[in-house]
């Protein structure tokens, strides 16, 4: 009976013994963090980072390192990954707890800047698209193709009877491909503002990201839109001008 007893004793003594050595620190999901970060496993790397902010949120993993560091390798995890948004909240806490560090503020200074630096080169790129199409649109007067069609006339052996005519086709398949231009960077534009605000109250790489790619497809598929569609018009127009008027091909 004693026996009983005493091994129950030691059960009782035994069997949360595990349980405490198997609870993890603040410390070891740093360790874990840093060596995923070290391998560039930014996604892995964030995870066990989270984890150790989890359990000490002063970032100091445990007491192993300086106040805010989990917050610091997160967020250059985050701007690896491509959220920048994110990795720009965590360097500002980095920068928050530990204001001596320089690693913090240079990587914060580079993830803002990356943060306006792409949706920039959106908007700007849309704007060339809105001028070069409204700059086109005010070049092609019916005088300029009226001298086109003399051009092509000649080069081509075209009859003078047919230059109006063929200036009159010249005309509304050019237009149209300006107008496309300025139609679709107008559209990559008014997306840019839609998510600009959308960022403003949900500041996550889901919709960051998103909304780059939405802008990056309007602006480009516009213009390659554009090329398909006008492109065969104007091969036909500049190269076999009576073939594209109905008439006779000819060989030159």
């Amino acid at each position: 009976m004693k026996n009983i007893f005493k091994w129950a004793f030691i059960g009782l003594l035994v069997v949360p013994l595990p349980l405490h050595v198997l609870a993890e620190s603040a410390g070891d999901y740093c360790a874990r963090g840093r060596a995923y970060y070290d391998n560039h496993n930014w996604a892995n790397a964030i995870a066990e980072y989270s984890k150790a902010i989890a359990i000490d949120p002063s970032g100091q993993c445990g007491g192993i390192s300086a106040k805010g560091a989990a917050y610091y390798y997160r967020g250059v995890a985050y701007d690896h990954n491509g959220d920048y948004p994110q990795a720009i909240t965590d360097l500002k806490k980095a920068v928050e707890l530990n204001p001596d560090d320089e690693a913090a503020k240079t990587a914060l200074k580079e993830a803002s800047r990356l943060e306006i630096l792409l949706p920039g080169i959106c908007v700007f790129v849309n704007l060339a698209f809105l001028i070069a199409g409204w700059l086109l649109q005010k070049r092609f007067t019916p005088e300029y193709f009226h001298k086109r069609a003399k051009y092509i006339a000649f080069m081509r052996q075209l009859d003078e009877g047919l230059i109006d005519s063929l200036a009159a086709r010249l005309q509304p398949a050019y237009k149209r491909f300006a107008v496309m231009l300025i139609y679709g960077s107008s559209l990559g534009l008014g997306l840019v503002i839609i998510f600009g605000v959308v960022m403003s109250y949900h500041p996550a790489r889901t919709y960051y990201a998103f909304g780059l790619e939405i802008c990056s497809i309007a602006t480009m598929g516009s213009v390659l839109l554009a090329i398909i569609i006008n492109m065969p018009s104007f091969y036909r127009l500049e190269n076999n001008p009576r073939s594209a008027l109905g008439l006779k091909d000819i060989k030159t």
